[in-house]
């Protein structure tokens, strides 16, 4: 691909195989290896890129989160991602519409919608991974929004790039006529197109009767019957045209209420057909969303802590009705929801219900909802391949579809297809597996389709694709959905707007009958934490080395990749640095997936290593105390010579040895390391010793274990570690700690785990939790630990001690403290392990009570520092912090892990200190 050097900059070309075969995938069960992946940062690459695909007559597919179920994010030609240079946004008219960039994510779209109590009208499950390009490429709607809130309903403007090169924005003026002049093919073609429509009321009618209900099968021609203007018509031919006909740039979104009172209900019936009874009295009680759950999609709760019901237990043909109310007023909901309870406890059929207000109970409900998607391909066996459809038909149909589709699983041998879906639209989702390396296999998924086209246009004059978009696995039914005559025009658009056909070609529009049963996903076992995998992307938003090299979904699908053919040996150093180098193994990717996979537990075995490594990991460990005085005279020797030679030569030097001769060696931080002074917490008076020969005693109200970082990293510029700053701080609000005696002789492991050493660093936390046991008198005794990392690793032991983090203790005693509190600005960063164990609002909290000027980040994120890549990926922290964060005022940050504190000081550029540390200083002595 040298040829594309000369129209793009080197840095926006990734020709090399190991990102390619990352991008071959996506949340479909279709596979193409691109030639190239770009990542074109501004407006003029994407009119150069256009350019070299013009005049060399290659493919080009725009590409968001790729999180499309059809095939629509995939290509043999170029990808070209817009995404993380794509995410700027602008609330207008007071939040009554948005402006955004096709990179921005709808979830966060909402979110600084949500002062003005408002959201934009799509909201597909995938909200919180979906991007805007997505969204109006496919036409998504959603649970709530109907049709008429769409994105085809809600376009206010779009800007968009045609293949030659053209600019034009609806919100511009002048930009109507220019179109016509300097577009006059294609204005003079879409104009005879709406004449020819017109003429015809037969197709007139076919049109309307289509878009009765959900509909994103072929293009928009409605379009043609709503609009007069040429540019008004391309402008809504471009939703849901799955970028086959011109990237869309950017676009402005009209908003919709987001009443502020919500109520949730989750009521059991014993079949579809009775829950189907209950639709319409739900409908004219004006519920905003009114969904449909199956026995099996009931089942998938078994992912979630305290389902609100046994997922166990489920019998067959139990249907579930998941309705939501949307009010302004509390009373409201309240009447909703009493009319809703009293209606079915009359109702024999109803086996079980939960009808529920607060937020949490409300979010429970909605993730079994929101998930089921990833859930239901997570149960599928290992190696099989994910189908998911979406039909649409008239609501007084939708129990007889559902029947009709349980039928046809039955004849064509899926016996594990689940359906959900919306009933407030009749609109039916549904999922199941098949081993696409069968023959059998795909021919029962062939007449699967057949079937499904023949019950939904057949015998309900339903539509095919209700929300998904027509992508590659319905092109083959466009003409037999919207037959002959619309089917070419259609192909008349396509011709007018992209006469080269190189916008997403294959996609959407196929003569090519057999089109979706080729190029069909493999999905071959390789690690049994992420086999379950069906590669949707809801892990990507969190992931700190997104947009830097690769993010969970990429570094399992590559893993997949090498099983299919093994990774040529050219490639293996870019394979390891973004597979396995650059990966934080913190977990955090665990949060956003629906099954709870977390991708770090296989890049910790894949750095799993043998001989002198394994060795040395083993002497370590058999003397620890001394290795770690050994770590701080390192320390100590290289910072003086970062104090001799100079800041940037150091950091420069070190890099250059981390990268030319051995990549262990580590990259110095340009803020350099403090080291924690020797700790002075055995001279207090109230220090009470804990070897074995000891007995009796006061007993403490807490003991404390000071972690390895502690020891080693100061909690702040002073050297006072932050075990000294908790006995301070628990001393004054007369509290007693008691420390572990023989804490240095002890770790909890997981510095040894996250290298790949499994077995020691078991034996580590087991030796540590033996001792913890006995001290704590088998776990009267909480136990403090200085870093949240640690705790929450000890946390998956399967202890039964009370463990906590200094962020929990400090919460627990903060009645005790008198707070100071200051005008400085503080950035708050709940680190992974924290929002993992749920405790990152206390650390926020904590940070306010120590200032009136707290900042922090918009969504959560995971920082990146990953123990130790701030010294060997050092580019890694620096990217999660430049993808999550922006604009930060703050003079100082406070967080709950050295190494995070280090790594994040080092991304930022403000001084980052431990919460013990702020708290003290916050605290009236």
């Amino acid at each position: 691909m040298n040829s594309l050097e000369g129209y793009l900059p080197k840095t926006s070309i990734h020709d090399d195989l190991t990102t390619r075969l990352a991008y071959a995938r996506d949340a479909s069960m279709y596979r193409l290896l691109p030639e190239a992946v770009t990542k074109p940062k501004n407006e003029s690459e994407v009119k150069q890129l256009l350019k070299y695909g013009r005049e060399t007559k290659t493919p080009i597919t725009f590409r968001t989160a790729g999180s499309s179920l059809s095939g629509q994010s995939i290509t043999m030609g170029i990808i070209a991602e817009v995404l993380y240079d794509w995410q700027q946004f602008k609330i207008l008219d007071e939040g009554d519409a948005i402006w955004c960039q096709p990179g921005v994510n709808g979830a966060v779209a909402n979110k600084m919608l949500s002062p003005y109590f408002r959201k934009i009208g799509p909201d597909p499950a995938s909200i919180n991974t979906a991007r805007i390009g997505g969204i109006v490429s496919n036409n998504s709607s959603g649970m709530v929004c109907g049709t008429q809130f769409n994105a085809y309903h809600t376009l206010n403007d779009i800007s968009f790039i045609l293949t030659n090169g053209n600019q034009f924005d609806t919100n511009k003026l002048g930009d109507h006529e220019k179109f016509q002049s300097s577009e006059q093919t294609l204005a003079d073609g879409l104009m005879n197109i709406k004449k020819e429509i017109e003429s015809n009321p037969h197709w007139v009618q076919k049109i309307r009767d289509k878009y009765r209900i959900k509909n994103t099968i072929g293009y928009s021609l409605n379009s043609f019957l709503d609009y007069d203007h040429p540019l008004d018509i391309f402008s809504h031919l471009l939703v849901g045209a799955e970028g086959t006909l011109a990237f869309i740039a950017s676009v402005v979104l009209s908003t919709i209420p987001d009443p502020p009172e919500k109520g949730t209900g989750l009521i059991l019936f014993k079949s579809p057909e009775e829950g189907g009874i209950a639709v319409p009295f739900f409908k004219d009680l004006g519920a905003a969303a009114i969904e449909f759950m199956d026995d099996q999609s009931l089942r998938t709760a078994k992912h979630f802590e305290n389902p609100p019901y046994d997922p166990q237990s489920i019998p067959d043909d139990v249907t579930a009705l998941l309705v939501e109310f949307q009010e302004e007023s509390q009373d409201e909901i309240e009447r909703l929801i009493h009319e809703s309870r009293t209606y079915s406890e009359k109702d024999s059929s109803v086996i079980q219900m939960q009808l529920v207000t607060e937020e949490k109970d409300r979010d429970t409900i909605w993730k079994i909802r929101k998930g089921l998607y990833p859930t239901i391909g997570s149960m599928r066996e290992t190696g099989t391949s994910i189908i998911t459809e979406d039909i649409a038909v008239d609501t007084e149909n939708l129990a007889e579809a559902i029947r009709d589709l349980k039928k046809i699983f039955n004849v064509r041998q899926f016996h594990d297809g689940v359906i959900f879906g919306h009933a407030r639209d009749g609109n039916l989702h549904f999922i199941t597996s098949v081993d696409l390396d069968d023959k059998t296999g795909v021919m029962n998924y062939e007449g699967m389709m057949d079937d499904l086209s023949d019950m939904t246009l057949g015998k309900f004059n339903g539509s095919l694709k209700a929300e998904h978009g027509t992508g590659r696995n319905m092109a083959a039914f466009v003409e037999t959905e919207w037959g002959g005559p619309l089917y070419e025009i259609m192909w008349k658009v396509k011709q007018l707007a992209d006469p080269d056909n190189i916008m997403n070609p294959d996609v959407l529009l196929n003569r090519d009958q057999k089109i979706h049963l080729k190029d069909l996903k493999p999905m071959p076992k390789v690690h049994d934490e992420v086999d379950q995998c069906i590669e949707c992307g809801f892990c990507e938003r969190i992931c700190p080395s997104r947009g830097f090299t690769f993010t969970p979904r990429q570094r399992i699908a590559i893993m997949r990749e090498s099983q299919l053919n093994p990774i040529p040996k050219s490639e293996i150093e870019k394979f390891n640095h973004y597979v396995s180098e650059t990966c934080a193994t913190d977990g955090l990717c665990e949060i956003d997936c629906p099954v709870n996979i977390n991708t770090g537990k296989m890049v910790k075995d894949i750095r799993v290593e043998t001989g002198n490594g394994h060795l040395l990991a083993n002497l370590i460990s058999t003397h620890f105390s001394l290795a770690i005085r050994f770590i701080r005279m390192g320390i100590q020797i290289l910072n003086l010579k970062q104090k001799l030679l100079g800041t940037g030569f150091f950091n420069a030097s070190t890099k250059w040895i981390n990268q030319h001769i051995t990549s262990l060696f580590p990259i110095w931080p340009k803020s350099g390391i403090t080291l924690a002074k020797t700790p002075n917490f055995i001279h207090r008076s109230w220090f009470l010793s804990l070897s074995k020969d000891r007995v009796g005693g006061p007993i403490p109200d807490y003991l404390l274990f000071p972690s390895c970082a502690g020891r080693v990293i100061a909690s702040d510029h002073s050297g006072t570690s932050s075990t000294d700053y908790l006995l301070k701080i628990a001393e004054n609000a007369g509290i007693k700690i008691q420390v572990l005696e023989s804490f240095n002789k002890h770790c909890c492991g997981m510095a040894f785990e996250s290298h790949g050493h499994k077995d020691i660093g078991e034996n580590m936390q087991q030796k540590l939790l033996r001792q913890l046991e006995t001290v704590s008198k088998q776990g009267a005794i909480p136990i403090i630990l200085d870093m949240s990392p640690c705790t929450q690793f000890l946390h998956h032991s399967g202890s039964k001690l009370v463990i906590m983090d200094s962020v929990q203790f400090l919460t627990e005693i903060k009645d005790n403290l008198q707070f100071e509190t200051s005008d400085e600005s503080v950035f708050a960063h709940p680190v992974c392990s924290s929002q993992k164990m749920g405790n990152g609002d206390d650390l926020v909290n904590l940070v306010k009570s120590c200032t009136r000027s707290v900042e922090t980040s918009t969504e959560p994120f995971c920082c990146g520092t990953g123990g130790d890549r701030v010294m060997l990926a050092p580019e890694l922290p620096k990217n999660a912090v430049q993808r999550s964060v922006n604009g930060i005022s703050a003079s100082k940050g406070a967080s709950s892990s050295r190494n995070c504190e280090l790594g994040l000081t080092e991304s930022t550029g403000i001084k980052f200190s431990s919460i013990e540390s702020l708290v003290y200083h916050a605290i009236k002595k």
